[in-house]
């Protein structure tokens, strides 16, 4: 019999309370995830999925119990240590990166560059107005004078369509502009995005939303392909027939912890 797999993320008797607040957020949630598994989590609106993510990552202190990367903590009541502070060098995946339901901030890029841009610094330049002087001038005249630069982006580009081919899109998407396109689609980049720049853990909140079936059928395939190269992930969603089909387990989370569900 094979040994148990390592648990990635571990979640131990999380609680969440808001300062003003008569209720809970959450009480009591555990969780485990080990590598290679996706476990789908979903809930009623206000449930507290996306605090239960933010928390997951970093960004809120639970009132009390730890989240474990690895062993390590990541948050608890006395600490907590952001998603984006757990790899020195940022042009290494992170341990973990998520989704969020905003639209990205970030204006004026490209799909491609969006999806295939490792720095998150080099990716906030780009939207800036010195970024589109940079490419839209600065790197035409690379393409001339300093060729191996271009084949790099060149590689990028070739490397977003040929996600987006593998998930039946258009792959003219690569070339328009993040601000042009639908919510849905760009739901879609930052999934592909959050596959890509992902060394442990991904985090997805409601990456199905405002897609077409087919599409999301086929991106709930990419994602449970993703973590049998050795990743963790968790998924949130209402549509609890998707988190079935790529989901190992699936739980329902209310104000007294999580409820499995039959996946």
């Amino acid at each position: 019999m094979d040994a148990p797999l390592k648990p990635v993320l571990q979640v131990e008797d999380v609680s969440l309370h808001f300062s003003g607040v008569a209720t809970s957020v959450f009480q009591h949630v555990n969780l485990s995830i080990a590598q290679g598994e996706v476990v789908g989590i979903t809930g009623q609106n206000g449930s507290g999925k996306t605090s239960l993510c933010n928390v997951i990552c970093g960004l809120v202190r639970p009132t009390s119990g730890c989240v474990r990367i690895d062993g390590s903590g990541v948050s608890s009541a006395s600490k907590s240590i952001s998603f984006w502070q757990m790899t020195k060098d940022t042009t290494e995946p992170c341990q973990i990166s998520r989704t969020f339901q905003a639209r990205s901030s970030i204006q004026g890029l490209k799909a491609w560059q969006f999806v295939e841009h490792n720095d998150s610094a080099e990716l906030a330049a780009l939207g800036t107005f010195s970024g589109l002087i940079e490419a839209f001038f600065v790197e035409p005249l690379r393409s001339i004078f300093l060729p191996n630069t271009w084949t790099k982006s060149e590689e990028l580009r070739k490397r977003c369509l040929q996600e987006l081919l593998g998930l039946e899109l258009d792959e003219a998407i690569a070339e328009q502009s993040l601000e042009t396109l639908s919510l849905g689609i760009r739901r879609v980049l930052e999934v592909l995005r959050a596959l890509k720049t992902v060394r442990r853990l991904f985090v997805l909140d409601e990456p199905f939303t405002n897609l077409r079936p087919k599409t999301a059928r086929v991106l709930s395939e990419r994602i449970r392909e993703q973590a049998k190269t050795g990743l963790a992930g968790l998924v949130i969603d209402h549509d609890r027939f998707l988190l079935r089909e790529v989901a190992h387990r699936l739980y329902e989370l209310t104000p007294a912890g999580l409820v499995e569900l039959q996946c």
